[in-house]
């Protein structure tokens, strides 16, 4: 597949998972990783399909697999965040949306939400409070 095919089969992806479709997301991002799993983008994309299809196991290993891949984006750490809040990893939560935070415009608001849940669910309300606010 070409640059243009793959781009397309991986916004197709994530459109799918941020509309709730799960079970249509998840044969697309099969297709896409097995042409091209280097992409850090693509095994996130891959392993939010499998955590909303019930395979939280292979979402992890995926997770850990995107992070050591070269072409770590700024939009792979934040979906990523998004995922390792979801297993409750927050520590990694919180470090990775310290990564993309200011960086990405789009998405700012979401980072924000998910740092606040992330750090209440460490404990620390105060700051939990401060990015709330922030994504409000």
């Amino acid at each position: 597949m070409d640059n243009q095919s793959n781009q397309d089969l991986l916004n197709e992806v994530f459109d799918h998972l941020l509309k709730g479709r799960y079970r249509m997301a998840l044969p697309v991002a099969e297709k896409l990783y097995a042409a091209n799993n280097q992409l850090s983008e693509v095994a996130v994309a891959y392993a939010w399909a499998l955590l909303e299809n019930n395979d939280p196991i292979n979402a992890q290993k995926l997770m850990k697999y995107s992070e050591t891949l070269p072409s770590d984006t700024i939009l792979s750490k934040m979906y990523r965040s998004f995922i390792q809040l979801r297993l409750s990893n927050f520590e990694e939560a919180v470090y990775n949306l310290n990564m993309t935070e200011g960086k990405q415009k789009e998405l700012l608001a979401l980072t924000y939400l998910n740092k606040a849940k992330a750090l209440a669910c460490l404990g620390e309300t105060e700051k939990a409070n401060s990015f709330f606010s922030l994504c409000l």
